[in-house]
Order: C-alpha cells, then sequence, then structure tokens
C-alpha cells in the first residue's frame, strides 16, 4: 500500500488584537514524554512549565487553586460542579492539543477564574481509523496466574455520511490488580474494571 499525504502550514502571523498568554501541547508531546503513569492526561499536562500536580492529583496552574481554573473540553466545561476540579478521566489518544491561557483572558471565558484550560478531541474524516494502545494484556504470576494492570485504549473514526457527516470515538479499559501479602491466601487479591467512553465528537461542513 502506498499513500501520500501533504501537509501545509500557514506563515505564523501576529495578531495585534490578542493579548493572551499561552502555551499549548500537542498530542504528539503527550505520548512520547515520559511521565509516571501515561495513561492518566492530567500527569502528561505537567509537561507545560505552568502546571503543577498535588498529591491529590488536582491541577495547580500559574500558582492558582486548583478550583481556580475553567477546564475546557471542545468548548463546553468539563469542571467539577462541586469544586470546579478536573476530575473526569480521558483517553490519552483522544486529545489532539491542549491549551492553558494564564493571563489576558479574552471576555468569552464567563467563568475563566485564573486561567483556562483547554483541552481538543481530534475529528472524523472520509477514511476508515483505528488505533489501540496497551493491547496485549499484562499477567500477574504472584500466588497463581492472573490477569494483572492492564490500561487498553482504542480509537475510532470514520464517516457517518461521506463529504458531510464524521465521528471520532474513544474508548478506555483500565484492570486494576492488588495483592496483599501478609493477609490469608483465598483473600489476599482483588480486582477493579473501570471502562470510560466520555470522548465522542460528531463533525459536519455544514451542508448536511
Amino acid at each position: 500500500m502506498h499513500e501520500q499525504v501533504q501537509v501545509t502550514a500557514a506563515p505564523n502571523q501576529i495578531d495585534t488584537q490578542d493579548t493572551t498568554q499561552r502555551e499549548t501541547i500537542t498530542a504528539r508531546e503527550i505520548r512520547d514524554i515520559p511521565v509516571p503513569n501515561s495513561h492518566i492526561l492530567q500527569q502528561s499536562l505537567t509537561a507545560m512549565p505552568q502546571v503543577v500536580q498535588d498529591n491529590f492529583g488536582g491541577l495547580h496552574i500559574a500558582g492558582a487553586r486548583a478550583g481556580e481554573t475553567q477546564y475546557l473540553l471542545d468548548g463546553f466545561e468539563i469542571g467539577d460542579p462541586v469544586n470546579n476540579t478536573l476530575s473526569a478521566r480521558f483517553n490519552v489518544d483522544a486529545t489532539r492539543a491542549a491549551e492553558v491561557q494564564t493571563g489576558r483572558i479574552g471576555a468569552g471565558y464567563a467563568h475563566s477564574g485564573a486561567n483556562v484550560l483547554s483541552l481538543e478531541t481530534p475529528d472524523g474524516d472520509d477514511k476508515w481509523r483505528f488505533g489501540t494502545t496497551n493491547p496485549v494484556p499484562g499477567i500477574n504470576i504472584q500466588n497463581g496466574v492472573r490477569l494483572g494492570n492492564w490500561y487498553p485504549r482504542f480509537t475510532f473514526s470514520g464517516p457517518i455520511e461521506r463529504g458531510r457527516f464524521w465521528f471520532s470515538d474513544a474508548i478506555s479499559l483500565q484492570h486494576t490488580f492488588t495483592l496483599v501479602r501478609e493477609l490469608p491466601t483465598d483473600a489476599n487479591t482483588s480486582s477493579e474494571w473501570h471502562r470510560e467512553n466520555a470522548i465522542l465528537t460528531l463533525s459536519g461542513n455544514g451542508a448536511i
């Protein structure tokens, strides 16, 4: 199979009307930068100099408290309604870019507080695409053979109607295995399953 793709980039232009202070991290940097848990997006965001994560998982941007940031996903607010923190989990592979605005924030952000963290997800196109990360499960052989820690992620996108309407979806699973040696053999293990399918993007060209 042979496929040729031509990628062009517009020249950087200075917008004198936009005085916002921005920092951006792309999907490639999120995937390539090593972090303790590569399946947790919040830890990858700390690659930006303005972002620090505390011991409870909260994000502090430019020295602000975790609840003083407006969190957006494709323009929609996703902060916890109680304390306004970013407690939701996202598929790392479904994050196209993350942008932090730390100063001179525009009036379009009604609840910006100290700063704004925006997440962008990819759009579909006329080609069917499928991706996976960590598809092979881990095996734990302590006190028998069991399914160990496993964090598979799946992404797929394609057309609903070619040339007009597309979709992009991301699914992540999490299996956590815990072994406590001090307990009796028949009661020293536990396992948990979690599933997230929180990112479903629909897009069109306006001609539907």
